[in-house]
């Protein structure tokens, strides 16, 4: 019986010790670890996705299809396309907690904070000011647009420019919280928009071989990965954190 105590006491250590480098972001390190060690592994963590900041988003149905928008005559065209330099800004968008002002060099009130999972979002394009993504328009809450969000649409409480961040579909209901609720959204991580007008309705984009089209509908098993997005840096990369306070 004592050596099974002692077994259980050791297990229960090692869990705690384990608990203890999650939090700290040291997955794995021990106090034999030296400080140049631990500096090396935290500098080599992903960063999380900020306010303010510009994304990517690579569709998961191909290797070279981004999301683009602000496109066509009259800016308002959305598609996933090769992602190409000449139109870089096209493919960049500025995650901000609210609308703002139209400028794209505005500053969003939440400048700097993560963004967790199950946040509201405003996607706005860089390419030009006034101009936000928008879904669940049309005949069906198909269409997915830029628009203009301070022409005639600033009072409507489910806004169709709002996207929830989400890890998975869920249940199809906007109020069904995510299961990573309040975690930080990570470079890299793949994840769903579901646009906050109506239930059941995800961005997702290029369906089918040479498919350019960006739609809001709804996830079925088979077509998944088409409404799935890794986030990314403006740049297509995953930042990696680069300042580290040790305690």
């Amino acid at each position: 019986m004592k050596y099974i105590a002692l077994a259980k006491t050791v297990l229960v250590t090692i869990w705690l010790r384990q608990v203890v480098a999650r939090e700290d972001g040291i997955r794995g390190m021990n106090s034999n670890t030296n400080q140049e060690e631990k500096v090396r592994r935290l500098k080599e963590s992903p960063e999380c996705v900020r306010y303010n900041g510009k994304v990517r988003f690579r569709g998961k149905n191909y290797e070279d299809n981004w999301l683009t928008g602000g496109r066509d005559r009259g800016n308002n065209g959305v598609y996933v396309r090769n992602y190409t330099q000449r139109y870089s800004e096209t493919y960049q968008w500025i995650v901000r907690s609210e609308s703002g002002e139209g400028n794209i060099h505005d500053p969003d009130p939440r400048s700097g904070d993560c963004i967790a999972y199950n946040d509201k979002v405003f996607l706005q394009v860089n390419s030009m000011n006034n101009r936000w993504l928008t879904g669940g328009r049309g005949f069906g809450n198909y269409e997915v647009e830029t628009r203009n969000y301070l022409v005639h649409e600033q009072l409507i409480v489910d806004s169709p420019y709002q996207w929830i961040v989400r890890s998975e579909t869920g249940d199809g209901r906007k109020i069904d919280p995510d299961p990573l609720a309040g975690e930080p959204v990570i470079y890299g991580d793949n994840i769903f928009l579901q646009v906050n007008n109506v239930n059941n309705r995800w961005l997702g984009g290029g369906c089918s071989s040479g498919n350019t089209d960006v739609n809001t509908g709804k996830v079925f098993e088979d077509h998944y990965k088409f409404y799935r997005w890794t986030v990314l840096s403006a740049d297509g990369s995953v930042p990696l954190t680069s300042q580290v306070t040790l305690r």
